[in-house]
């Protein structure tokens, strides 16, 4: 997954992936004028709400503290978690999986715009207005280009590491045909029993 919104999502429009760089992340640092070793990190993580949460924040905090950065991972349980993440109480980063939107606006204005609960992302008036927009458009096809302009947008000012994109798993007999929607919703009216 290398932006906002995943491939099943009926606004995605493909960004390219970061690049793991560490040689890259030393000179940003240095342009900036920052030491990387004076900085200490906090990243909240829950505990067993995602697979493996608690292993993949631990080695994020890992790769962190191999370019200096010192790294402290709070380990929570869910509902501590998400209390923290509603009451804007985390550390400087923290862990959260988002799902299912069939929809952008679905991902977008949640996580992205300023005053929503587990927005993260700070005052950016420019996306603000951009999602405020989006969510107005009929057409499909303006839809489209004002949710892929809005992924490279967050894409390139990172406020996020996008990690993957966790797949769900149904088991069906052979009769039956169903497609799985990316929402999550089980609509068994869509199901038909097929001839063997």
């Amino acid at each position: 997954m290398c932006g906002p919104l995943a491939p099943p999502n009926v606004d995605y429009s493909p960004v390219e992936c970061y690049k793991h760089d560490p040689a890259r992340a030393q000179a940003l640092f240095k342009e900036a004028g920052v030491d990387p070793k004076t900085l200490n990190l906090t990243l909240d993580t829950p505990s067993g709400r995602y697979p493996l949460d608690k292993d993949v924040s631990l080695a994020i905090g890992a790769q962190l503290q191999r370019l200096g950065i010192k790294t402290n991972v709070i380990v929570n349980e869910w509902g501590t978690h998400l209390d923290k993440i509603k009451n804007r109480n985390t550390g400087d980063m923290f862990f959260l999986g988002w799902g299912p939107a069939l929809h952008g606006q679905g991902t977008m204005q949640p996580l992205f715009l300023a005053d929503q609960t587990y927005s993260s992302y700070g005052n950016n008036k420019t996306v603000d207005e951009k999602i405020a927009r989006a969510q107005t458009l009929l057409d499909p096809k303006a839809r489209a280009e004002a949710y892929a302009e809005l992924q490279r947008l967050v894409h390139d000012e990172a406020p996020w590491v996008f990690l993957w994109q966790q797949h769900d798993l149904y088991g069906l007999a052979q009769s039956v045909e169903w497609t799985p929607r990316a929402d999550e919703k089980v609509w068994m009216y869509d199901a038909k029993i097929i001839a063997r």
